[in-house]
Formats: structure tokens, sequence, C-alpha cells
């Protein structure tokens, strides 16, 4: 992992064993085979999006997709959805 947010890191647990779970999604895209890819989490889902970096490296953009918004659950929190939206890892 290249670089990620805190709470990217603290949603994916053990970084290794969260990379090796999902290393066939990510190696489609970081080989060229795809532009995109989505792997289901038990919660929500995993987008990884083609990015290249400054040096032409292609990388692959790690999201993890907030859950969706219950009305009933008051312990929802506007701004940790903000900090979910902005939480991404680059590998």
């Amino acid at each position: 992992m290249e670089r990620a947010t805190a709470l990217f890191l603290d949603c994916s647990g053990d970084a290794d064993a969260f990379l090796a779970a999902h290393a066939s999604e990510i190696e489609t895209v970081i080989g060229r085979e795809a532009s995109d890819a989505t792997a289901t989490l038990e919660w929500t889902s995993l987008d990884i999006a083609a990015v290249t970096d400054l040096g032409g490296q292609r990388c692959a953009l790690l999201t993890i997709a907030r859950p969706p918004y219950n009305d009933g659950d008051a312990s929802v929190d506007p701004l940790l959805d903000a900090a979910i939206d902005a939480s991404a890892a680059i590998i």
C-alpha cells in the first residue's frame, strides 16, 4: 500500500490480509485488464479504479463505499459520512 487514510486502514483491518483477499480484483485493474472493478465486503463494497501517478506508473485507487443510510439509525454522524467518502488507499 503506497498511501492510505487512517479511516481506510481502520475499515480494512490488517492491510496485508485485506489486499490478499482482494488481490484478483486489484490485479485486474493494475494489470490493465480493466479500468475499474468492484469487490463485495461484508457490509459494503470496495471500488477499485485505475490511476496513474506522476511518474506514469499505473496504480489502483481503493475506496470503501459508504454503507446505505438508514433513516431510523440515530447514531449516524454526518461527519463520519463525509470522512468515509474521503477515505481511500492507493495500491
